[in-house]
This record gives structure tokens, C-alpha cells and sequence, in this order.
């Protein structure tokens, strides 16, 4: 095996667990006859923030407008990994932008990477490639960037671009396809992939798996349909096949679901709970499966008894689930059609099975009023004994409203009387404004919901980077 290809992941999010996309990546290099080599550049970053100033403002700055000390600090990070590119001297590079933030790093990596010597053939992909727009990507093409982007899904992608059994839809185009067998992907392959040094859930080692793509609904602060296309996903048999080859192959027993919803086929999702409740009531203790992952609360009445014995013995350990708002007019035209009662109900389930959860909000829909987001306030009063007991073990309050190009309500951007300031430190996506608020409105109900959730009690993920984050959006206004 002669033939070399080198995958980075670009910053930046959170660096909860392992890379799925990359790993894909390899299996589809593997197949193809290529000898994989990969760098999380994501990694690299997130831990290198914890130990300078610099590296810390090169997170929170997102590299916009960032002092020469910031960009100097991520160019040295970005040359590492470009020293290491040319000892290797692959074929071809293949750079994943996991979002939209991945951009202006992933421009100034591909510019290094030019500039230092490298010559090969560079592609891209990954969500922050499926939601840009044609004319970001054309001009990484016209600057000798890249030779390649991929729109959606990968896997057949990348295999054509190596194999150069080119067009294929989504290949420098806007004409992607959706994959529609899931179960005939190949399985991540983690070599090369430095396992030990990503967090780990129950003090474990954790690996991603891929239930899904896509969503079952259209919240309207989500871009997931326009890079998905549809929901799609594997079956229940499939997916604990999967977890057991990790299982024997990787001696871990613990896993977080990527997916934007792990049960939204319900039929293929309690089939793979039953087969893993039956592995875990035959396993040791300290070998029996854990698993964490993005959950949709149904109305009550699609419940059956059986789903949280089944959670339960299937090792689920905290469900993620995104209520966005506690006011229910908001959380309708958003696109999440579950009452309060909804809620009350399934919290109360949650409690009396000892299934904890993760509950994300968001602040500041374009439709949410003054009144609104008082009322969504009630939410930290009304389950404050739920964080006494642990039953939700922390809340996500994230960065405000961002306003994604196609999501659903950017398309509803004229009824919604959406405007754009022009503001040095933020986004275009985080800086708009309409009658109900503007950036500086939003950050300020922020910090007051933030306030109300501590003093009852309840753990916020990602604070300090948040609250830094708000001062530089402020800075001028």
C-alpha cells in the first residue's frame, strides 16, 4: 500500500468524543488502497486553549478580528500538522469542516498548507462545506485552495475523488444526493486516532457512533435538512453489530450517538435497546454497554411502558434533549408540537427510572417576546427539585439565537421582520434583529436566564467560554 492520504478535522466545537467523519474517511481510503494518516487539528486547539492566553483567544475569537498574537498562535498550530503533511507526503489531503465556525480556520489552514509546499490534490468536506454557500466554496477552487468539495454525504464521494471516477453528484456541485442504505456504510475505522486522549463518559473510554442522518422535524433554528436532505438511518440489528465489533475490537464499552435525534425511527431504535438490554443482562458489570445521546420528547401518548425499562437496561446513562423553549407559542413555531404537560410527564418518568438528563434551550427565537421569555423562566422555578436530585445533570444555554442560512426560520426571515447589524465582532447569522430583539437584548436575556438557572441549582455547560464570548460580541456597543 503505496498510495497516502491525510485527513485533518478542523476547529472548532466542543471536543466531547472521537471524530465519526474522519474515521468514516479512513475506512473509505482503506477500501480504495490508501494508507490513512489523520490529525485533529480540533483537538489540538481545545487542548491547547487551557494553557495560554493566546490559544484560548484563538477558540473564543472564532479569528475574527483577532490580534496578530491570536493569528500567530493558530498559524503555529496549523504548521505543526503541516510539517507533519509533508514528512508524510500523501497523495491527497482531505480537510473536514465539522460547521460554519470551521471556515475561517479551515481558510487559513488550506492558505498555510499551500504556502508551505504542499501540492497535492486537497479536498473538503463535512457540514460546514453542506450548508456554505457556492460562493465560499467556489473561492477556495479559483484561489488553488482545493481541487475538490463535497456537499453531503461522503462516503461515496470521497471514494470517486480517489478512485478519479469523476462527476459525481455533490463533487464541486450543489446536485448531492441522500444515501439511502445505511446499513451498507462502512464502519469507522479509528487507526491512527489517539483514543486516550478525548474525555471520557463514567471515567471511560468513549467512542462516536452513528445512528441516523438528518431529523424527523424542521425546528426552525436547524440547517440539518439542507445538509441531509432527509432522515435516514440504520437498523436497530445494524447498530448494536456495530457497537459489539467496538466492543471487541476496541475493548470499550461506552458510546455517545452523534446523531441530531437517536430515536426517531421508534421501531428500529427499541429493537436495538432489546438486544442490547439481553447483552447487558448476560455481561459482567464493569462490560456492560453505556451510552449517551441526542433524544426528541414525544407527546405521552406514543409512549409505551416498555421504553423506559428498555432505556434503562440498555445502559442509557443521560439523554440530551432539546426543549429550546419553556413557552409553548415559541416552542410551536419553532417546530416542536409538545406540550408543558408533555414535559411534566416525561421528567417525571425520567425521574422515577433514574435517567438523567441534558436539557438544551435556546434563547431568543425570533418570536419570542419579552412575556415569552419570562415564561420560559418558570421552567428553572418549576423543576428546580429535579436538579436537587440529579435527574437533569446540566443545561446548555449556548450562545443565543443564531439565524443559519436555510434554516427554516431564515426562510421566514421577511414575515419575521429580520434585519442585519453590522456589528466588528460577530457573525451575520448572530447579529440580526427584529421587533422582539437584537443581539445586545438577546445576550442580556442570556446572562438573566443563566443567572435564574444557578441559583436554582442547575449546571451550565460551556460558561466561561460563553460569557468571554458575549464580551467580545459587546465590545463598542
Amino acid at each position: 500500500m503505496n498510495k497516502k492520504v491525510y485527513l485533518v478535522n478542523l476547529p472548532k466545537y466542543e471536543a466531547d468524543t472521537v471524530p465519526l467523519g474522519p474515521a468514516i474517511m479512513q475506512s473509505v481510503a482503506l477500501a480504495c488502497g490508501f494508507e490513512p494518516h489523520f490529525t485533529d487539528l480540533n483537538l489540538e486547539v481545545d487542548e491547547a486553549k487551557h494553557n495560554s492566553k493566546q490559544a484560548y483567544d484563538v477558540w473564543i475569537s472564532g479569528l475574527k478580528n483577532s490580534s496578530h498574537g491570536t493569528m500567530k498562535n493558530y498559524i503555529q498550530i496549523c504548521n505543526k500538522t503541516i510539517r507533519d503533511i509533508l514528512k508524510v507526503d500523501p497523495e491527497h489531503v482531505g480537510v473536514s469542516f465539522f460547521s460554519t465556525h470551521s471556515h475561517s480556520y479551515g481558510g487559513v489552514f488550506l492558505r498555510r498548507l499551500r504556502k508551505l509546499g504542499y501540492f497535492g490534490k486537497v479536498s473538503i468536506g463535512g457540514a460546514g462545506v453542506g450548508v456554505a454557500s457556492d460562493e465560499v466554496l467556489d473561492s477556495y477552487l479559483s484561489a488553488g485552495l482545493i481541487d475538490y468539495y463535497v456537499r453531503g454525504d461522503g462516503e461515496i464521494a470521497f471514494e470517486k475523488i480517489l478512485k478519479q471516477q469523476l462527476p459525481y453528484p455533490g463533487v464541486n456541485n450543489s446536485n448531492n444526493i441522500a444515501i439511502q442504505d445505511m446499513d451498507g456504510l462502512p464502519r469507522p475505522n479509528f487507526i491512527n486516532f489517539e483514543l486516550e486522549r478525548y474525555p471520557k463518559m463514567f471515567d471511560k473510554q468513549t467512542l462516536a457512533i452513528e445512528g441516523s442522518r438528518g431529523c424527523v422535524r424542521n425546528c426552525g433554528f436547524c440547517d440539518i435538512k439542507l445538509l441531509f436532505l432527509k432522515y435516514r438511518y440504520k437498523s436497530g440489528q445494524r447498530l448494536y453489530y456495530e457497537i459489539m465489533f467496538n466492543v471487541r475490537h476496541h475493548d470499550i464499552y461506552t458510546f455517545w450517538f452523534t446523531d441530531s435525534l437517536v430515536n426517531g425511527n421508534q421501531k428500529e431504535f427499541r429493537e436495538m435497546l432489546r438486544l442490547l438490554s439481553d447483552y447487558n443482562r448476560q455481561a459482567p458489570e464493569d462490560k456492560r454497554i453505556k451510552w449517551t445521546g441526542q433524544y426528541i420528547i414525544r407527546p405521552a401518548r406514543q409512549y409505551i411502558e416498555e421504553d423506559f425499562d428498555l432505556l434503562v437496561n440498555s445502559g442509557c446513562y443521560t439523554l440530551a434533549t432539546g426543549l429550546e423553549s419553556y413557552s409553548e407559542k415559541v416552542r410551536k413555531h419553532l417546530g416542536k408540537n409538545f406540550s408543558n404537560d408533555d414535559i411534566r410527564w416525561f421528567f417525571n418518568k425520567c425521574q422515577e427510572y433514574n435517567i438523567s438528563l441534558f436539557i438544551m434551550l435556546i434563547v431568543g427565537y425570533p418570536t419570542e417576546t419579552e412575556e415569552d421569555f419570562e415564561e420560559g423562566l418558570s421552567f428553572f422555578d418549576e423543576f428546580e427539585h429535579l436538579a436537587d436530585d440529579n435527574t437533569i445533570t446540566g443545561l446548555q444555554l449556548g450562545e443565543t439565537m443564531s439565524l443559519f442560512e436555510g434554516s427554516s426560520a431564515w426562510k421566514q426571515r421577511s414575515e419575521l421582520g429580520i434585519t442585519y447589524e453590522n456589528l466588528p465582532n460577530a457573525r451575520r447569522y448572530q447579529s440580526w434583529r427584529n421587533a422582539n430583539s437584537d443581539l445586545k437584548q438577546r445576550v442580556k436575556r442570556r446572562l438573566i436566564a443563566q443567572k435564574k438557572a444557578v441559583q436554582k441549582g442547575f449546571g451550565i455547560r460551556s460558561s466561561k467560554d460563553h460569557m468571554d464570548m458575549f464580551k467580545r460580541w459587546m465590545h463598542g456597543l
